[in-house]
């Protein structure tokens, strides 16, 4: 089968910081006997052929069908040689799903850990006040959630990535030319509200007299203490 003693690594697929949709990226071969790759997507639990990139392209491919918002994707990769024969796929990578879990002291972040792709550590990015995103922690590559007890009241948007050791390049015509170094999932908006958890150990609240436009005596029980703004 020509070129089917060689099966094509599928270095790391992660969320194009531009498209917001999944991107495939695979380190090729210096070879003349390639003519281009496939790439097969699990859709309904069986792997469809869903593009074709010619061995000359970026080696990178953009799935504008894809969700990274809404669930996480397995992908393989296939070779097709000069003569039109085609490789045994690849092993599957899975992406990362970001997700907010429940929480009151702060934003909680759970995802998925991603398959197919060898990580040292998870990186948790949020993003400042200029847009610009920050890696804030980061954590060991066992644990799938993290809990952001520095959440600025209000809405916050975060990241998760998964650091490789090495990186991997796309190249073009066997040119270096852009590489990814990590797996990054989607990007989650999470709010959370200084007030509401606050609010959350106070009962039985008082004011009297009510309405009025003089004093006002508030009346009420706290289950823990806490410092209490008005």
């Amino acid at each position: 089968y020509g070129y089917n003693y060689i099966i094509p690594t599928l270095c790391v697929v992660t969320v194009d910081e531009f498209t917001g949709k999944n991107m495939l990226v695979w380190d090729k071969p210096v070879t003349n006997n390639i003519d281009s790759y496939h790439v097969y997507k699990e859709i309904a639990g069986v792997y469809q052929d869903i593009a074709t990139v010619p061995y000359n392209n970026l080696s990178e491919y953009i799935d504008v069908n894809s969700d990274p918002t809404a669930q996480s994707d397995n992908y393989k990769l296939s070779a097709i040689d000069i003569n039109f024969f085609e490789s045994v796929q690849s092993a599957y990578v899975k992406s990362i799903h970001l997700q907010q879990g429940t929480g009151t002291f702060g934003n909680n972040l759970n995802w998925n850990a991603p398959e197919g792709f060898v990580f040292l550590y998870y990186n948790v990015l949020r993003m400042d006040s200029n847009g610009v995103f920050n890696v804030i922690d980061t954590v060991n590559p066992g644990n799938n959630t993290y809990t952001d007890i520095n959440s600025p009241s209000g809405t916050s948007y975060y990241i998760i990535q998964a650091v490789a050791p090495n990186t991997c390049v796309s190249t073009f015509r066997l040119s270096s030319t852009d590489s990814v170094s990590a797996s990054s999932s989607n990007t989650l908006s999470a709010y959370f509200s200084d007030i509401e958890e606050k609010q959350s150990h106070i009962a039985n609240l008082t004011l009297s007299p009510n309405p009025t436009s003089g004093n006002i005596v508030m009346n009420f029980d706290m289950y823990k203490p806490n410092k209490v703004h008005m």
